[in-house]
């Protein structure tokens, strides 16, 4: 599937409304129309269910000698932690959220690693290890999240939901026409309800590796919002 540049689809808008020699319509203001867009494209996603993985990722967890509590990952969207795994190389398990607090002063220190996500007034929201980690080790966790999608700012940022691109152009027409009080925006609004629904259509359609089975325990859309 074509991936479309910043410049290219807001370029087709711009061509399409016989907007390109007006300033009208500033470039920051354009610039927000299109990420106003993504948002909305990214909340499609995350509201298909347990099935929409489009987003998923990985970054290592780098742990720290005596450091219990870790930075969620800069792109992570709305704490949805899919899983987090330990391979040294020789031994490998899932690292299990903690779902019961009476069972922490019972963690030993031979025990397998489990986690907490913590949410405190300074320090925000935390991935918090039991038991602490006694050595530095920057290779054998790794957590598996829902990224956001990228959001634009400069000419050549790439929509990374190439599905999405008519959707787009269609909600930057809508806010133009909307600045502008053309008579237009009516129709454009319900073209634009119709691009939405294609869109939902489109990807509610994709499975995963192009297997319908899903992974196994992803109660984070329920457990970390």
């Amino acid at each position: 599937m074509r991936a479309w540049t910043y410049t290219q689809f807001k370029g087709k808008v711009l061509n399409d409304l016989d907007m390109v020699d007006e300033d009208f319509i500033t470039e920051e203001e354009w610039l927000d129309y299109a990420n106003e867009a993504i948002d909305e494209c990214e909340q499609i996603v995350h509201t298909l269910g347990r099935e929409s993985l489009y987003f998923l990722t990985s970054a290592p967890l780098e742990l720290v000698d005596g450091t219990a509590s870790y930075d969620l990952p800069e792109d992570i969207y709305g704490n949805k932690i899919v899983n987090i795994t330990f391979d040294d190389g020789s031994t490998s398990y899932e690292i299990k959220r903690i779902r019961d607090l009476r069972k922490i002063p019972c963690i030993s220190e031979s025990d397998n690693f489990r986690y907490l996500l913590t949410n405190s007034a300074d320090d925000g929201y935390k991935i918090k290890l039991y038991p602490t980690p006694a050595a530095d080790d920057t290779t054998s966790i790794t957590i598996w999240y829902i990224r956001n999608a990228k959001q634009m700012e400069e000419d050549d940022d790439e929509l990374d939901l190439p599905e999405a691109v008519n959707f787009v152009i269609q909600h930057m027409k809508v806010r133009a026409y909307e600045k502008e009080g053309h008579p237009n925006v009516v129709k454009a609004m319900s073209d634009l309800a119709k691009q939405r629904e294609l869109l939902e259509g489109t990807l509610s359609e994709m499975v995963v590796d192009g297997d319908s089975d899903l992974p196994g325990d992803l109660d984070f859309y329920q457990e970390h919002v």
